[in-house]
């Protein structure tokens, strides 16, 4: 018996597919994506922003980061910059400013720059993933 589960990030939801092969059971769960739901919380972040983190989907974020910059300061770690582009002079050129990942922490303690930090969601732990108990007990 083979167990599979499968996870698809995209910039606009995140593809859960749970699939057991003897049994040709599946089971599929569709959410918002993780980048989404950072580019919402972003969006209700007033003023400067320094963002820090990792590479993520880009979609929404790139855009309200291109739609802030042209209204207030956007300051991004080299990291968090990957996920607009793998160019930092594109960034640049939209008004982003890229800086060094440990020149980030410099803005951290500015009281002008309200933080931002791109980072995946924790991965579930098998007890709260419904997929993962049901595959496990052969429930499919």
């Amino acid at each position: 018996m083979s167990q599979f589960l499968m996870v698809d990030i995209g910039a606009g939801t995140m593809d859960v597919l749970c699939y057991e092969s003897e049994a040709y059971l599946h089971y599929k769960a569709v959410v918002k994506s993780p980048v989404r739901s950072i580019a919402e919380k972003a969006a209700a972040i007033p003023g400067n922003l320094i963002v820090t983190g990792c590479e993520m989907g880009g979609g929404p974020i790139t855009n309200l980061l291109k739609q802030r910059a042209r209204e207030a300061d956007v300051v991004m770690s080299s990291s968090a910059a990957a996920t607009l582009h793998h160019d930092p002079a594109k960034i640049i050129s939209w008004g982003i400013d890229v800086v060094e990942d440990h020149r980030a922490d410099d803005f951290s303690g500015d009281n002008n720059y309200q933080p931002l930090i791109l980072d995946h969601p924790e991965l579930p732990e098998a007890y709260n993933n419904l997929a993962v108990i049901h595959a496990a007990a052969g429930d499919g």
